[in-house]
């Protein structure tokens, strides 16, 4: 082979190697918006499902909240909020009655402690009154 030729062959190599590699790049370029496009149709399908679920939550909730409604009789309102007044009533004197019994302990052991102070006392004085030799009062 000649020279020109053995170069003619080159070109044509490099340019069969250049057009090959420009229809991958080509190919590739097609591939990543059709991967991209299908990865949007999954996200829209999953959104789709988590919004079709919320919703149906949703619906359940309202249900009960329905049902529960209708369950009361009219004045199940009036009736309860009187109770729930009266409850609350009772609570404070409850917790008035409380309060009062922990301030009477209080007092009540403070008089035991004075009480034991003095019959201490009253015994080391008896005591001593008892010691022999010492006359008795």
């Amino acid at each position: 082979m000649s020279m020109r030729s053995a170069t003619a062959s080159r070109q044509a190599s490099c340019t069969r190697m250049r057009r090959d590699l420009a229809r991958e790049q080509q190919s590739l370029q097609n591939t990543e918006p059709s991967r991209e496009a299908y990865n949007a149709e999954d996200a829209l399908k999953a959104a789709y499902a988590e919004i079709s679920k919320q919703r149906d939550q949703i619906g359940k909730l309202l249900g009960r909240i329905r049902d529960l409604e209708i369950d009361l009789p009219a004045d199940a309102v009036e009736r309860i909020t009187t109770e729930n007044r009266v409850l609350r009533q009772e609570n404070r004197k409850l917790t008035a009655d409380s309060q009062q019994l922990t301030e009477r302990l209080k007092a009540a052991r403070e008089n035991n402690r004075f009480l034991d102070t003095r019959i201490a006392r009253l015994e080391a004085d008896l005591a001593e009154s008892l010691i022999p030799g010492q006359r008795t009062p």
